[in-house]
């Protein structure tokens, strides 16, 4: 049997940096998907008492760092930070096995079904979350291009 990941590397002290640093392991992919994510979790999860750090607190919690952040974000949610959200929103809330979400970001999924059915999980979540946003309209990250565009940032939408 493998050993377990070490968990827990984030403290209520790190700033940021550090907190992409420990998680990243130097992964330019892992960093990309951190920073998008403390960019955007806040507007497609605004109910979240997390703000920009929720996902990546489970990540830490779970033990999923340095490239197992790329191969979640990358095969398993479709490069598409709604779907790793709402990925940890949903486990927050019971709804699949956190154990799953550790699994998947093992091994490449892409000649693989898909192993969580996002619509579905948008669907049970909206269920139990007053304000869901639809995660589609979440902008994808490629690692290639960098950030998101200051128009296209869902946070600058008129409401």
């Amino acid at each position: 049997m493998p050993a377990l990941p070490e968990k827990n590397r984030l403290s209520l002290a790190d700033n940021p940096i550090q907190a992409i640093t420990k998680m990243s392991e130097g992964i330019p992919g892992a960093v990309t998907v951190l920073v998008e994510l403390m960019k955007s979790e806040p507007a497609i999860d605004p109910e979240s008492d997390l703000g920009g750090i929720g996902s990546i607190m489970a990540m830490d919690d779970l033990g999923i760092y340095g490239s197992h952040i790329w191969i979640l974000f990358k095969d398993v949610c479709k490069s598409n930070v709604g779907n790793v959200v709402t990925l940890f929103r949903a486990t927050r809330l019971g709804l699949i096995d956190s154990q799953k979400v550790v699994e998947a970001s093992r091994e490449r999924v892409e000649d693989k079904a898909e192993p969580f059915d996002f619509d579905y999980l948008v669907a049970r979540i909206r269920e139990q979350v007053k304000f869901w946003p639809n995660r589609d309209k979440t902008p994808e990250v490629k690692p290639s291009v960098g950030f998101i565009k200051p128009e296209t940032d869902p946070r600058n939408r008129a409401t």
